[in-house]
């Protein structure tokens, strides 16, 4: 089986500007900051293509209060093809090693799975640090039926 992931484009790199605004945003819940980053994902939901986020727990909804992929998109709504599992502690505080060895925690949704067959999917996360998530979304997406896979981020 064909790696299902075949590209990602970032619209910044991983640097000083866009750690703050992340750390702002992400870390701090300032949900206005998701409209200086509104105008760049509004384009994707013009698309053909099923626009699907890397989930976030529960948990992390409650203490942050939102998502930070979903807030980029304004009343454009993404499809929750993938569920969150609880998890041990958040990626940003994973070393490389750890993201790369520990298992993912996020599942297909099975009421939506048939949703998946035969689409072109982007999947959709802030950040692109190993791949390790993105592609491990892919790979069960792919399982879903789905027919081409790539993702956005908003930095690498």
């Amino acid at each position: 089986m064909k790696a299902p992931l075949i590209s990602n484009r970032a619209f910044f790199p991983y640097k000083d500007q866009i750690k703050e605004y992340i750390k702002q945003y992400k870390l701090r819940g300032d949900y206005r900051l998701r409209l200086i980053m509104e105008p760049l994902f509004s384009n994707l939901a013009r698309t053909n293509e099923m626009l699907v986020s890397i989930p976030v727990t529960a948990t992390t909804i409650e203490q942050r209060g939102f998502n930070q992929v979903s807030g980029w998109f304004g009343s454009n709504q993404l499809f929750p093809a993938l569920l969150a599992l609880p998890k041990d502690r958040p990626q940003a505080a994973k070393g490389r090693h750890d993201r790369l060895s520990g298992p993912q925690r996020f599942v297909v949704n099975e009421k939506l799975r048939s949703a998946c067959l035969n689409r072109d999917i982007c999947l959709v996360d802030d950040i692109y640090t190993t791949g390790r998530t993105l592609h491990e979304a892919a790979w069960l997406l792919q399982s879903a039926g789905a027919r081409h896979i790539r993702s956005v981020t908003l930095a690498h």
